[in-house]
């Protein structure tokens, strides 16, 4: 056994185990077989029952065999997972012992160099002690002495910068003063030439103005309002980019305003600080000592908790109120920065609509008076005055309700006002001291002394559980106060940022309202320039008028002629087109005065700013730029005398000073050298800086090499646990094996440990290719939880085979026909892999299954979205229980009601398309596989996380990845998804289990998949 076993030992460490599951091991010695299954059984019955019996004794010693081998497979994978760890082990071991080894010499060669650092710290700590004595002896009597030496240096050095300073300044501002009176005269004289080239540039202008008035002013209108829409516009722009840096700052605070609503969502567990086993020993004592008071026929513990209550009344109530009216303040602090913001919103948004109307009614009435059009202002005008009387009515209606809110609140306020007396700490109820008056009483019941005994000893754990409980409860009760002075310290966070957002709110509503005044300003002035516009034109009318009548005057004998002979029509005619000619000169000569006007202007404005520029660079900078010259000349000349005498005093103090300092700093030097000498000697002399050096190198390398055998431990014991899931994995796909072939009914059961073990076990591995397909998805992919794997294999029904010994030794496997458990035959001869696979995919389909349908789609409203992690009854959502099944023919589903006759509804293949499988649904499979794939035990579902649950759904914001959707997920089993059709509209199903709900959804695919070949395969049932 122990030779075969390693033998196996050496091949498993050179294949990879994933691969054994798809092949077994072949007998060389024997020949391979083949697997038919006859598909004319039928037509031969004493051929067919013969061959099964055969098969029957054939599949029984190969399925024993077949479990043999997984068994010293899955012994020779712990041997093996036995050995890795003992090797492991073994390095481990070595490893630490080098790490203590040098760890050891690491802590030698440290005290050593501590020693060695301690003993030069001393040293140098004793030298600098003394050498600072000395030296601040010495500064404290040179103090005066030096504090005088620095005055005369400070001084003496600021006199003579001082000194220099002046006389460079002085040789400056001569050369300056000649510079600024010569640009003086410059400039003079080029401010009179400017000043006579305006002139007569506007004596000239002035002409234009007398003989063109109309198209003078006309031109001069013009450019006064391109410079206040120049104006206008410059403001608007700033007034926008105020708004945009407004609207930034808000969003900031709504995000920090956000971030503090979410940090006070935090709610602390009571079950992480009370466990629940010890809530259910305290139950348990409780019921036994109730029992007990029952029997006796004496009051229970509850009767005398109720009696202490009633001697140390504990005001509950009152707390509660008091509780109250710091979030009522709170509310009403709230309602009133509302209504203040909504207030100012209403009231700005009246005046400008009230501003806006006013405008309206000026304008309707200057068009008016010139019997000019103005309904289309009549009707803007009609509009926005009843918009104005319904902000007004929205504004009286605001505040009466805020009114009411208010006297409401105050109302309540002035009602329980004076419960706010109540002291905080109140004194509670003693538990231990109940227990103990329910302990005393109950003794005078209990005559027996043993019975006595029992009862006292589960009175006195009850005393200690209940004590437990407390401490864990005053425990979660601090944690819980702490967390509420927390909630009050960021309320009063969320309160100051809700401060500045209103006032950046007010801010911006200021801003707005400026910028509507610009935009009211900007039409105004549009209206001013389009008012001075028609006046012109109808004064221009008016000279063209009397023009034309003038020229016609002119020629009056020729027209009089006309007027005779062709009547006055013609006259008509004649005086149009000479009114028409005199319009067009007229328009002519605007155009020309037009363009001179603009050159004048031009010219006016540049000779204008030069000359302004020239009399402000000589009344501005030069005039008082030659003016501070002449004063600062005459003030450094005094200056520079007092500080040649000051120079001379200084120079004299500061040798003096020098002959003292140069006498004490000699004495002083050589008294110090004696001090340290001595010093040294005292304490042995120094130390060997050099073999401290030695040392911090030595241990230096000693921490490395500790370090590098850490890295390699760790290293080893990683690959280690690589290894370890490796072969935890390949011991589970073993056991699984073992499991479903143990659990086949034609298989024999067989203990394990029973089981002989040969030298060579080999055994030809037979095993359909939907099994194969199977084992490969659901379990190295991890598709699908273990039990429904089994539940899988177990429900796979096995054909009667029949074993023909193969004759160029090949294996072979031939299915010509399969019959499924609800009787449907299925040809499979002649059909490729694919085909064959199809059917396997179909054939619950085929079988048929109950599974839940949206009755109606039309009265979905009045029925809530079904949920699985709420609710495993999908019927009260509206949802009915009926058979689904394909029929043969492969053409439709049909539906079908329980214990009723006939088809209720179908689906036609050919319409199909897609299953859809909501997100909801998907989250809570992934859900479900990582709990089966881990060993974690299933943590309970607390009301705590339905609450949490619940809120998510409601907010919309659904989370994954939180633990209230995973938890609730694990305990799901019924599974939503939807088959959609081509020509729209879809029907809604939930599945039972998720094995219906994934041999439809694979089914409705392969259908699909398959439509095109349905025509073909549909005659391949029978």
């Amino acid at each position: 056994m122990t030779a075969r076993v390693e033998e196996l030992l050496s091949q498993l460490e050179k294949i990879d185990f994933r691969k054994s599951l798809e092949s077994s091991p072949k007998n060389q010695s024997n020949k391979d077989q083949q697997v038919k299954i006859k598909s004319n059984d039928s037509l031969n019955p004493q051929k067919s029952t013969e061959n099964a019996i055969s098969s029957q004794t054939l599949s029984d010693n190969n399925l024993q065999t077949e479990i043999q081998e997984l068994q010293v497979q899955l012994k020779v994978l712990l041997m093996q997972k036995k050995k890795e760890k003992i090797n492991i082990c073994k390095q481990c071991d070595k490893i630490s012992a080098q790490v203590t080894e040098q760890k050891i010499e690491l802590e030698k060669v440290e005290k050593e160099l501590k020693a060695l650092e301690t003993r030069s710290e001393t040293i140098e700590k004793v030298l600098k002690e003394k050498q600072y004595e000395k030296l601040e002896a010495f500064r404290y009597a040179l103090k005066p002495l030096e504090d005088t030496a620095n005055t005369i240096i400070e001084e003496k050095e600021m006199l003579k910068k001082k000194n220099e300073d002046l006389n460079q300044r002085l040789g400056e501002l001569d050369e300056l003063k000649i510079k600024k009176s010569e640009e003086l005269k410059k400039l003079q004289k080029q401010k009179t030439e400017l000043i006579s080239n305006k002139e007569k540039l506007s004596n000239y202008l002035a002409e234009i103005k007398e003989t063109e008035y109309c198209n003078y002013k006309e031109y001069s209108q013009e450019i006064e309002t391109k410079e206040i829409l120049s104006a206008i516009r410059d403001r608007k722009a700033k007034c926008m980019k105020a708004l945009k840096d407004m609207e930034r700052k808000l969003a900031e605070v709504e995000a920090q305003i956000e971030s503090s609503d979410k940090k006070t969502l935090y709610v602390t567990r009571p079950e992480d600080y009370i466990p629940v086993t010890l809530e259910a020993e305290i139950d348990d004592m409780e019921a036994y000592l109730n029992l007990v008071c029952k029997d006796l026929g004496v009051p229970n513990l509850l009767y005398y908790i109720k009696e202490q209550m009633t001697k140390k009344p504990f005001q509950i109530d009152e707390m509660l109120i008091k509780n109250q009216m710091e979030l009522i303040e709170d509310k009403e602090m709230q309602t009133e920065e509302a209504f203040r913001f909504q207030k100012n919103q209403l009231e700005s948004k009246i005046f400008d609509l009230r501003r806006a109307t006013e405008e309206q009614e000026v304008e309707f009435l200057t068009l008016h008076s010139n019997n000019l059009p103005s309904q289309d202002i009549e009707q803007a005008l009609q509009k926005n005055k009843k918009i104005l009387n319904e902000l007004r009515k929205e504004a009286q209606n605001s505040h009466r309700i805020h009114k009411a809110k208010m006297q409401a609140i105050a109302k309540w306020k002035d009602q329980n006002r004076g419960k706010l007396l109540i002291s905080d700490k109140q004194i509670a109820i003693d538990d231990e001291e109940v227990v103990k008056i329910f302990k005393r009483e109950l003794q005078k019941s209990v005559i027996k002394l043993d019975q006595w005994k029992s009862i006292e000893n589960v009175i006195n754990k009850y005393i200690e559980k209940i004590n437990e409980k407390g401490r864990s409860f005053q425990n979660l009760l601090s944690i819980e106060n702490e967390r509420f002075e927390n909630q009050k310290k960021m309320k009063s966070t969320i309160k100051e940022l809700e401060a500045i957002r209103t006032s950046l709110l007010i801010d911006k509503d200021m801003i707005q309202k400026e910028f509507g005044k610009t935009l009211a300003l900007e039409k105004t002035a549009m209206k001013k320039f389009e008012n001075v516009k028609i006046e012109l034109d109808q004064e221009r009318n008016k000279m063209i008028e009397k023009i034309t009548e003038k020229n016609m005057k002119s020629n009056k004998s020729s027209l009089l002629q006309i007027q005779r002979t062709y009547g006055d029509k013609a006259i008509k005619k004649i005086r149009d087109k000479e009114s028409q000619s005199v319009k067009e000169n007229q328009e002519k000569q605007k155009d020309e005065i037009k363009k001179k006007l603009e050159g004048l202007n031009l010219d006016i404005m540049h000779w204008e700013s030069l000359i302004t520029k020239t009399e402000s660079s000589i009344n501005e900078n030069l005039k008082p730029e030659i003016d501070s010259i002449d004063q600062e000349v005459v003030k450094i000349k005094q200056e520079l005398v007092v500080i040649s005498q000051q120079l001379k005093i200084l120079n004299d103090a500061e040798e003096e000073l020098s002959a003292k300092f140069e006498f004490l700093m000699e004495s002083k030097k050589r008294d110090i050298q004696r001090t340290l000498h001595r010093t040294l000697e005292i304490h042995g002399g120094d130390v060997d800086s050099k073999k401290i050096t030695r040392l911090t190198q030595i241990r230096d390398k000693k921490a490395a090499a500790v370090q590098q055998l850490l890295e390699e431990k760790e290293k080893i014991e990683q690959d280690f646990i690589e290894k370890i899931k490796d072969t935890e994995l390949e011991e589970f796909r073993l056991k699984a094996k073992i499991s479903v072939a143990q659990e086949n009914p034609k298989s024999p059961k067989i203990p394990p440990d029973s089981i002989p073990i040969k030298p060579v076990i080999k055994i030809q591995h037979l095993q359909l290719e939907s099994d194969k397909k199977f084992f490969k998805d659901e379990i190295e992919k991890s598709e699908s939880p273990i039990e429904e794997i089994k539940e899988n294999l177990l429900k796979t029904e096995e054909p009667t085979i029949e074993f023909i010994e193969s004759k160029d030794d090949q294996e072979t496997t031939e299915i010509d026909s399969v019959t499924t458990e609800s009787g449907i035959n299925i040809d499979l001869e002649d059909l490729s892999s694919q085909d064959q696979e199809f059917f396997h995919v179909i054939t619950p389909l085929l079988q048929g299954t109950s599974i839940y349908k949206k009755l109606s789609q039309r009265n979905s409203l009045q029925f809530p979205d079904y949920d699985p992690l709420e609710n495993d009854n999908p019927e009260s959502f509206g949802y009915g229980l009926r058979s689904i099944k394909l029929n043969k023919a492969l053409t439709k589903i049909e539906f079908r009601v329980p214990h009723k006759p006939g088809i209720e509804n179908s689906i036609l293949v050919e319409s199909l398309l897609a299953p859809i499988i909501p997100k909801h649904t998907s989250e809570m499979i992934k859900s479900q596989k990582k709990n089966w794939l881990s060993e974690a035990k299933d943590e309970p579902i607390t009301p705590a996380i339905n609450k949490k649950y619940k809120l998510m759904k409601t907010s919309g914001l659904m989370n994954y990845s939180d633990p209230a959707f995973i938890l609730k997920s694990y305990s799901a089993s019924t599974y939503l998804f939807f088959i959609t059709l081509e020509k729209g509209g879809r029907v809604e199903l939930v599945a039972k289990g998720y094995s219906t709900f994934k041999q439809w959804v694979d089914g409705v695919n392969a259908l699909i998949k398959f439509r095109k070949q349905l025509a073909r395969l549909r005659y391949k049932i029978a």
